[in-house]
């Protein structure tokens, strides 16, 4: 696989991790049409790296905060004046930090036992097409998702937690449907947008690390590369983010459907 190859795939990473689309599904995509093999397990590690520093750019006070909160969740006095401590959370911020690791541990329970389904369905072409079609569907349905302003719950924390396992399916967006699963929550947009990403961070890396393993020995490219492809996911991948929220803002998340309705049927009537 040539340098350029690397570095376009780190770029088609980088856009469709944030913009709804699947960045998966599109990768599987593009290697079955074009003809290129997988890349190394180990590179797409750094590119999914690199979409971490995207997100942990535009998300560092959001991400510090949400630690800083789930800390003085964590440190606060088992027994304070003769009782108890109560392990509810004591304001906004400490229950996003627990929605956050909720959410996360919701995900890997109803992921993990599906990795065989996730492996066929990225080498089927039908899957991909209908998946395609689905998430189509499901980001067109936001466009009567009610005016939410509330915040986070723990309640809507498993839900979203909920959506973003099912989003593990190549063709089916992570951000697009994490975030629809907010709004039709009732979750502020801003707010909404904020979790899915700040989800996001455990649910990649651990994905990333659990994928690794056993790979280290695996076909093996430069260093410079690694790190090449890393920040090219980790710049284009900051702009599609920063174009995504902006729409989330505006309610526009529908504005994607029918691409990839288009694109879904278009990969059922003429990939093989």
């Amino acid at each position: 696989m040539t340098v350029a190859v690397l570095l376009f795939l780190a770029a088609v990473q980088g856009l469709c991790e944030f913009l709804p689309v699947s960045s998966s599904g599109h990768l599987a995509l593009v290697q079955r049409l074009l003809g290129f093999s997988e890349p190394p397990v180990l590179f797409n590690v750094s590119l999914h790296v690199g979409t971490l520093f995207a997100i942990l750019a535009l998300y560092r006070r959001e991400a510090w905060a949400a630690c800083r909160a789930g800390w003085r969740w964590f440190v606060r006095p088992w027994r304070s004046e003769g009782s108890w401590r109560s392990f509810s959370p004591a304001d906004e911020r400490e229950t996003e930090a627990l929605g956050v690791v909720l959410a996360t541990v919701v995900t890997g329970a109803l992921a993990l036992p599906f990795t065989g389904t996730v492996e066929r369905a990225t080498g089927s072409p039908m899957a991909l097409g209908v998946l395609f079609l689905t998430g189509g569907l499901l980001l067109g349905a936001t466009r009567w998702a009610p005016r939410g302003t509330g915040a986070v719950t723990l309640g809507r924390a498993a839900l979203i937690g909920v959506a973003q396992a099912v989003a593990v399916l190549p063709g089916i967006s992570r951000s697009g449907l994490t975030i629809a699963a907010a709004l039709f929550l009732g979750i502020e947009p801003q707010a909404a947008a904020r979790f899915a990403f700040l989800i996001a961070v455990p649910a990649i890396l651990g994905a990333e690390v659990a994928g690794a393993l056993g790979h280290l020995s695996g076909a093996a490219i430069p260093a410079w590369q690694h790190v090449a492809g890393a920040v090219v996911a980790a710049l284009v991948g900051f702009f599609a983010l920063w174009t995504l929220v902006a729409l989330v803002r505006r309610r526009a998340l529908h504005w994607f459907a029918p691409y990839l309705a288009v694109l879904g049927i278009v990969v059922l009537v003429f990939v093989r």
